[in-house]
Formats: C-alpha cells, structure tokens, sequence
C-alpha cells in the first residue's frame, strides 16, 4: 500500500490495520526529494504509532531533471482542478476580463475566478466594470515573528488549526464580512484567532 502522508492514506492505514491479522500489507513512501520535513516526520509518526516499516521508495530521475525535461508540474491540486474543467469547456486561455469571459464560457465560473486571479462578488456595483479595476490582492504577517505567515507552519504547529490538513494548505482568504480565515485543499477551514495576523492590502487601479 502506498502512503502518501495525507489523511486519505492514513485512513487506509489505519482500517488495514485493524482488518489485517496476519500483518501481510506492506507499506511504500516515495520521496519525491521535495517533500516537506513535516511530511517525514508524519511517516515517521506513522511507523511508530501502528508499529509497522513503511519503506521509502526514490525516483530513478530527480524532480529538478523532470522538470527540464517534461515541464513544470501543477502547483496544486486546487489549481489542476481548475485547468482540467476550463479545458472541459473548450477555454482558449484569453487575457481577458472576467465579465467576458465568464458569458463565452459559462459553468466554469469557479475556475475562471482563479484564472483572472479573483474571487468577484458579481452583485457588488463596484465590480461592473472589469476592465477598470485590478483585483485586490494582500499580504498576511505574523505579528507574534513581524514576518509573512506561512500558512502549513501555522497549521502545524498553533493548535486551533490542526485539523486542517497542512501539508496541502492553500492559504488565507477574507470572507464577505471581513474574517480571515486558513484554508487547505480538502476544502476545510479555521477562522484566524484575532489579532493573530496582520493584513495588509494591495489595491490598484489600472490607468
């Protein structure tokens, strides 16, 4: 069985575990050379809690030798998501607004949302015209370091954030009534503590 470190192969493990008497299922890690040292210390965590060897497992060809040869890889799965549904649809990756594009390509509005780097509330007036306005974008800064928030060391390590799955973290967001939240890309989320955070926005407008 192959382990990954996410909670979809712990949950294999662990009901193999319990259904596997004879101890006859063996385990695989591999170590892609770029994996997290949270990730390893999880495999680690594994092997000691269920008593088992998860074997490690490494690529004939290095991560940085696949990239020169095939391309960079997705950044995520949130964001190979969203490429596979605009392709669905036939989507000819334009440089345009979203209003446009979200009426020639209708059903992927989700997936258009990232690709025009945006998450617009389509009832808000201010956004009607599109091409006059620059997404917001901002910054989080931890105020116990004074430095940018590293979202999967928060989840980690601060325990009002350790259900979420922090090696597969896609970041903070600020909902419509203004809350920070940390999310990861199973979908779940905490709201950030108050005064935990400082944000900081980047607003411009186009000329």
């Amino acid at each position: 069985m192959a382990v990954s470190g996410g909670s979809d192969s712990d949950i294999v493990l662990d009901i193999c575990q319990k259904v596997d008497k004879n101890n006859k299922t063996q385990y695989i890690w591999c170590n892609t050379g770029l994996e997290y040292e949270a990730t390893k210390e999880h495999i680690k965590y594994l092997e000691d809690k269920y008593d088992v060897d998860i074997q490690e497992l490494k690529p004939i060809k290095t991560i940085p030798a696949c990239c020169k040869e095939y391309g960079q890889p997705f950044l995520s799965k949130y964001i190979s998501e969203c490429i596979t549904r605009l392709q669905r649809h036939g989507f000819q990756w334009e440089d345009d607004t979203f209003d446009n594009l979200k009426e020639k390509y209708p059903g992927t509005i989700s997936a258009l949302k990232w690709w025009c780097k945006a998450l617009i509330d389509d009832k808000d007036p201010k956004y009607e015209d599109a091409k006059q306005y620059v997404p917001k974008t901002f910054t989080v800064f931890d105020t116990k370091t004074g430095e940018e928030a590293v979202p999967y060391e928060i989840a980690l390590r601060e325990d009002w954030a350790r259900d979420l799955m922090y090696i597969g973290m896609r970041g903070f967001a600020i909902l419509e009534n203004g809350k920070l939240i940390l999310t990861d890309e199973c979908g779940k989320f905490d709201f950030c503590p108050d005064g935990r955070f400082e944000v900081k926005w980047d607003v411009r407008e186009s000329d």
